[in-house]
């Protein structure tokens, strides 16, 4: 007991004699007795100063070593408790909008509030401040990812979140046709000023030619002064029909509903919406056979038991055989970032069931046409022939050259025959 409160005398000593030249440290943090839930400020900025005095003490060559084990601890327990501040985030829920605190990464100069269009507050000030000072100006949306002020919450004109569109209609499912349905796939579908009565699509104020925008989404007109400001977006319609990645004008309230679907998992069916696609843009067919030979992959490595199992770091709908031809607007956007992530997922299970697991490779085949030993397959290999009955693997041109004729399928159907001539001779 004595040899602690000693420790604590010098800590207190050695707190009350570091001078901070342009961060402040409050009187009662430093004088207080070493207790870990004690000296755990409440605010944040006072964790990160009392986290940056402790780490100089611990660095101090005058610093004994029972105080350093001391000091570890005392900065261990704020270092937590300010990760722990760090998670819990602010959630509101407004309009059907999931509203989060801006994270610090989130820069505050391109931060533009999606109601009065004004952006984040921001001055040139310590990073450490930084935080503090403007995340409660500005919340996102986790879903449409709409920037709004907080005080701008409560004003009437607050556009729906169109989550609540799709989770009222159940257009979200895990069917790929169904998903798409409320999403407009034709090129600016528009209808003219007269069919919408010279009115805004969203507001209903009257509009002409001069005071409106045309929304390359819709295809609907909408006024200049708080419907249509001139936000661009790519179009999901000229993706899927031309390949075209141009970010064009379009209202607000689509500019949510692109956001709501890029953010979300709903899938588009390239072969059924666009098939051209696939002799028009050389990634879609390297992409088809390398999601094929992963399906197979994925076989093996849910059965392996092995601690070295690779852990998948892609969607599950990129191994789903019914959903090969699928994909999500964020991976047509970025898809030499998608193939680049498939062929390194395909390199890693590769090397795994052909190398190094003794497990997957006990799973593999030898060719019964040729007798090869040395030589084992696996049904992703692009040297083989698949049986499309019994699925068994053979050499791709002992296969052919044997006129596609299976050794396991005769043996299958030579042992039936003799079962039926068994039960026959019994009966």
């Amino acid at each position: 007991m004595m040899s602690g409160s000693k420790d604590d005398d010098n800590l207190s000593q050695a707190d009350s004699s570091l001078q901070f030249e342009s961060l402040e440290v409050d009187e009662d943090l430093e004088e207080t007795p070493f207790n870990i839930e004690d000296e755990i400020p409440s605010r944040r900025h006072d964790m990160e100063v009392a986290i940056e005095k402790y780490m100089k003490l611990i660095r101090m060559p005058e610093t004994d070593q029972n105080m350093k084990e001391n000091l570890v601890t005392k900065l261990c327990a704020l270092r937590i408790k300010l990760h722990e501040m760090n998670e819990e985030i602010e959630k509101t829920s407004h309009f059907g909008h999931s509203l989060y605190k801006c994270q610090d990464t989130d820069s505050p100069k391109i931060l533009v509030c999606g109601s009065c269009g004004r952006r984040s507050g921001w001055l040139p000030i310590p990073s450490l401040l930084r935080s503090s000072f403007y995340e409660s100006d500005m919340l996102v949306c986790n879903s449409c990812n709409l920037h709004i002020h907080r005080d701008c919450l409560n004003k009437p004109d607050l556009r729906l979140c169109p989550r609540v569109d799709f989770d009222k209609q159940g257009k979200l499912s895990t069917s790929c046709e169904r998903n798409y349905e409320a999403v407009v796939l034709k090129i600016c579908p528009e209808i003219g000023l007269a069919k919408q009565n010279f009115k805004c699509n969203e507001c209903n104020i009257n509009i002409n030619l001069s005071t409106s925008n045309i929304c390359d989404y819709d295809g609907r007109y909408y006024c200049t002064n708080r419907c249509h400001t001139g936000d661009t977006s790519v179009i999901p319609a000229r993706i899927i029909h031309n390949w075209d990645f141009t970010p064009r004008p379009v209202s607000k309230s689509s500019l949510l509903l692109i956001n709501y679907v890029r953010s979300r998992p709903i899938l588009f069916n390239v072969l059924q919406l666009n098939s051209m696609l696939y002799g028009f843009v050389d990634e879609l067919p390297a992409l088809k056979k390398i999601r094929k030979e992963l399906i197979s992959m994925v076989q093996y490595t849910r059965l392996c038991k092995q601690p070295s199992r690779p852990k998948l770091t892609i969607s599950q709908h990129l191994m789903e055989e019914s959903l090969l031809d699928c994909y999500t607007l964020d991976e047509l956007i970025n898809i030499p970032q998608l193939q680049k992530d498939l062929i390194e997922v395909h390199s890693t299970l590769m090397y795994h069931i052909t190398k190094i697991c003794e497990s997957c490779k006990g799973k593999g085949f030898y060719c019964e046409l040729c007798h090869d030993k040395a030589d084992l397959l696996f049904p992703f290999a692009s040297n083989i022939a698949s049986c499309p009955q019994c699925s068994a693997v053979y050499h791709k041109n002992c296969y052919h050259r044997k006129n596609r004729r299976c050794t396991r399928c005769m043996r299958l159907k030579e042992k039936n025959s003799r079962v039926l001539k068994d039960e026959e001779s019994f009966s």
